[in-house]
């Protein structure tokens, strides 16, 4: 699958994304904030996440197989259970919607969004020249409103930047436009789009 290519951003393109001090996220989009609102506010628990425990830098192929097993364990890209021992502490995420900067902040917002029964399978991880890039395939649902929606299946791909041994950026490229997210949860009925195909398919493409 393609990766995220695009350079960390700089204060500039980061303004324009209107990151919000303390690390809260900010929308893109006006519909996208709009959908912000019926998130809860609260998070969950993250039972099993220590964010001051101490920083251990790999070397790149060591630090893709820690972030390989520990999101096949803990599946943190919808769980928000992290291994914060991974990332810097100006660690900045950004995907075509949203903005944030702070692990801690982005596993809240994560636990926030996704329901329970939301999975994040990894098709494959690895490093790419100077970073490392998982493709997973994301099912489930979202936390909006009182009943929730149910999302069609689609795979993301996932730049890690990676500087001194630890991952400081991370962006989130989606397989299916944004628009097309949405209609699947709301319109579920409606052939577009098309769910993505099983995690065991996809591996087998991988590895094939």
């Amino acid at each position: 699958a393609p990766s995220a290519r695009r350079a960390i951003p700089d204060a500039s393109s980061r303004a324009r994304t209107r990151l919000a001090d303390g690390g809260d996220e900010e929308y893109v989009n006006p519909l996208t904030k709009l959908l912000g609102t019926f998130i809860p506010t609260a998070p969950p628990p993250l039972a099993g996440v220590d964010f001051g425990t101490r920083k251990t830098p790999l070397e790149l192929e060591k630090l893709a197989a820690a972030l390989d097993a520990g999101l096949r364990e803990r599946e943190w890209f919808v769980t928000g259970r992290v291994l914060p021992e991974l990332f810097t502490d100006d660690f900045f995420f950004q995907d075509p919607d949203v903005s944030l900067a702070g692990i801690e902040e982005y596993a809240s917002g994560v636990s926030r969004l996704f329901s329970d029964e939301s999975r994040c399978e990894v098709i494959a991880c690895a490093p790419q020249g100077d970073d490392i890039v998982v493709d997973w395939r994301l099912s489930g649902g979202v936390n909006l409103g009182p009943a929730g929606l149910k999302i069609k299946p689609y795979v993301v791909t996932t730049t890690f930047k990676v500087r001194e041994g630890l991952v400081c950026f991370q962006e989130d490229e989606f397989s299916i436009p944004g628009w097309q997210i949405l209609l699947g949860a709301v319109a579920p009925w409606l052939p577009v789009p098309e769910p993505a195909a099983p995690v065991e398919e996809l591996r087998a493409r991988v590895t094939g």
